[in-house]
């Protein structure tokens, strides 16, 4: 890219000259244009070269214009945690500050732990939370409670919302940070305020290692960020299902920042089934379900070793179709002689119902 710079320096210069003169009488500028290739070494001795070295370089360029393919593709290791997410690290502020912040895609907000006085009241440990301290950056400033931008986050009355959190934060909202976060929150969800949005993406992609990893310093996947597709933008191996837009986002605005994709059938063991339990050779743990809010469980007779579960598989519009492992779907519950399936509704009623 130096062209680019150069071009950036020499309309800079001119500008610089046009701006200069333009208050005094009309003036002209002649600035002095030398051919490029004259002191090539084998100009003189090869008269056919230069003009040679001016075609392919002239064919070059238009190549470069017409299939102009930028590396616009970036990556960053994300890591699972023990508190269930997966967090990849950003930098805010001037001079940069790093801090672990937890990919969430059902959010559009960017949220960090800021100034000394942060305190996650919610969480096991909140002494090693990494909070961003804006007196130390240039580039950051306080936001005040009469900011629109505070209503994003506490609504119509922020006002009063304020007041009860400090008595300083009516000058500056923006200290008030969610109490429940053990790391900042990177909301990668549909909408302006997203960090797709905000940085441009066009699309992103990301692997998410099995929990067996979580907290680890070494092993990790990629979250790749591009702000350049490919012209087919698919990769060959790869399945794919469209994404769809809800309905309801116009009376419901908050729905607008999730994904949706449609969800066609679900095959256990095979078949394609109604009901789950249906395929569960064992007993029901009627009790485990009340206290634990899971539903259907099991009493796994003979040991959680020995236990076997039907596949589960996911079959989505357009043909993809995905094998969750056991591990994704059922989960040992009480002294571990008790399995329920993980898999919930969305509605709390849902849980009567058939799976």
């Amino acid at each position: 890219m130096p062209s680019s710079h150069i071009l950036f320096s020499l309309l800079s210069f001119l500008s610089i000259i046009i701006t200069t003169f333009s208050s005094s009488t009309p003036n002209t500028i002649t600035l002095h244009l030398s051919p490029l290739f004259t002191n090539h070494p084998s100009s003189s001795s090869h008269p056919f070269h230069t003009l040679k070295l001016a075609v392919s370089t002239s064919i070059t360029r238009a190549h470069h214009l017409k299939n102009h393919k930028p590396n616009k593709s970036l990556e960053t290791p994300v890591h699972p945690k023990t508190y269930g997410g997966y967090s990849i690290d950003l930098e805010f502020g001037t001079p940069s500050q790093t801090f672990p912040f937890v990919l969430d895609t059902g959010s559009t907000l960017v949220w960090l732990p800021c100034s000394s006085h942060y305190l996650c009241s919610k969480c096991n440990s909140s002494s090693n939370t990494p909070k961003f301290i804006p007196k130390n950056s240039s580039s950051s400033k306080f936001v005040g409670c009469t900011n629109p931008k505070c209503a994003w986050v506490f609504g119509p009355d922020v006002k009063s919302h304020c007041c009860r959190q400090d008595k300083a934060a009516f000058n500056n909202c923006s200290q008030t940070c969610p109490a429940y976060t053990p790391a900042g929150i990177a909301g990668f969800g549909r909408g302006e305020e997203s960090l797709p949005s905000q940085m441009n993406l066009t699309r992103f992609s990301y692997c998410l290692l099995s929990h067996q990893f979580d907290d680890s310093a070494t092993i990790t996947s990629n979250l790749v960020l591009e702000t350049a597709s490919s012209r087919d933008g698919k990769t060959n191996g790869v399945s794919y299902t469209p994404f769809l837009k809800n309905p309801t986002t116009k009376k419901n605005p908050a729905f607008g920042a999730y994904y949706y994709i449609t969800l066609k059938r679900i095959v256990v063991g095979e078949k394609r089934v109604r009901e789950f339990a249906k395929q569960v050779s064992y007993t029901r743990a009627r009790e485990a379900e009340k206290q634990f809010g899971l539903s259907p469980c099991f009493v796994l007779a003979g040991g959680a070793e020995t236990a076997s579960f039907p596949e589960l598989r996911f079959e989505f519009r357009g043909g993809a179709k995905m094998r969750l492992p056991v591990a994704n779907y059922f989960s040992l519950v009480g002294k571990g002689d008790v399995a329920c399936l993980t898999i919930v509704s969305d509605d709390v009623a849902g849980f009567d119902d058939p799976l």
